[in-house]
């Protein structure tokens, strides 16, 4: 079977992520799921996945971030979620655990409409590819924009943001944090043969 240019093998993409990704997944899957990481890994549909997943990851290497998307839809399987739910647990899971410690110093500016703008450039710093920016509405509404995002990663980037974005902010007296996506994610290019998405998002708080 020929691979789709879509769709490379685990390890084979041009878009990495840090493995602090990979390990919080981990430790999450290790509390959350049934067998833990260990049944995930077996759980995964190939044995290409199953061999990249089954290495030592490291926490400030680089690793092909798409392999994520399958590793977590075969945990949500595991644990009778769907994979939007299971992916919005884990970010929650990780907004949470980051407060005390990658976000600490952002969160000591206290302010939602100072943090606000600043998540998008953040969380992008887990990743080799793509670009964020952040746009001011008025005091309590932001918009954001991510680009160059590979196109198989679009569904679970948004549902990380989503879940997210309002632990970080309420954690700074946000209330009634709101995060939508106005327009679809729209085609921006390619790389490597994967086509890449632009992702709008607004964020509003009272």
């Amino acid at each position: 079977m020929v691979e789709r240019a879509s769709n490379p093998l685990p390890g084979k993409s041009p878009f990495c992520c840090k493995g602090h990704v990979y390990l919080a997944a981990q430790t999450f899957y290790d509390e959350r799921v049934p067998g833990g990481w260990s049944a995930v890994v077996e759980a995964a549909e190939t044995a290409e996945l199953r061999e990249f997943a089954s290495q030592l990851f490291l926490a400030s290497a680089l690793y092909d971030v798409l392999p994520i998307v399958p590793l977590s839809g075969a945990a949500a399987h595991l644990c009778g979620l769907s994979h939007r739910q299971l992916v919005m647990e884990n970010a929650r899971w990780v907004a949470r655990r980051d407060m005390t410690g990658t976000y600490r110093l952002l969160l000591k500016l206290a302010a939602p409409a100072i943090v606000a703008p600043r998540l998008p450039r953040v969380s992008m710093r887990y990743f080799d590819f793509g670009g964020a920016s952040a746009d001011k509405k008025d005091d309590r509404c932001f918009s954001a924009v991510q680009t160059g995002v590979p196109e198989p990663l679009a569904d679970w980037m948004a549902w990380c943001v989503d879940a997210f974005v309002p632990v970080v902010l309420e954690a700074t007296g946000a209330k009634d944090v709101v995060v939508r996506r106005p327009t679809r994610a729209a085609p921006d290019g390619e790389r490597g043969g994967v086509p890449t998405v632009s992702m709008h998002w607004e964020i509003a708080w009272t």
